[in-house]
């Protein structure tokens, strides 16, 4: 049986809970990345309503001061640190308004992304189509054993 790596699958190094001494029923989320430290507060049972946890097992993530879930860790990094855990979008971070934030301070909405989504997938499929074309030409060559014929395709993207 393969052993589990110990190294986390997101690129957030460390996420870490604690409670602090001012509010009794706060908890705070630290996430540590390469590009530095973010922090928020919520409530014990605002972050037992986001991850679907008990309060007691919130009370005990605090005591340990560590999150034993990974999806929970990511959640609470998202809604109380406003840090995106994952290696697509490592160095952005979420604003009060719900915009996400790139790591040279431009905001971002979420139809733009989305738009940049269709048109990365739309390369991605037709980057497909040519490596296929350039495989059934590389048969046809090998097949015929004549000169090859070379082709230099190109890819060209309709706005």
């Amino acid at each position: 049986m393969p052993k589990k790596s110990k190294k986390p699958a997101n690129h957030a190094t460390n996420t870490s809970i604690y409670k602090t001494a001012c509010k009794r029923n706060s908890v705070c989320i630290s996430v540590t990345t390469r590009y530095g430290t973010r922090s928020g507060c919520c409530t014990i049972k605002e972050a037992a309503r986001l991850c679907l946890r008990s309060e007691a097992t919130i009370r005990r993530w605090l005591r340990n001061q560590t999150i034993s879930d990974q999806a929970s860790a990511q959640l609470l990094a998202i809604y109380v640190a406003g840090v995106m855990p994952w290696h697509a979008f490592e160095g952005f971070s979420i604003n009060d308004e719900g915009k996400l934030i790139d790591t040279i301070g431009r905001s971002h909405t979420a139809s733009e992304i989305q738009e940049r989504g269709h048109y990365w997938s739309e390369n991605k499929r037709l980057r497909a189509i040519i490596d296929n074309l350039k495989v059934q030409i590389a048969q046809r060559n090998q097949e015929s054993k004549e000169r090859p014929v070379r082709i230099k395709p190109t890819l060209r993207l309709v706005k």
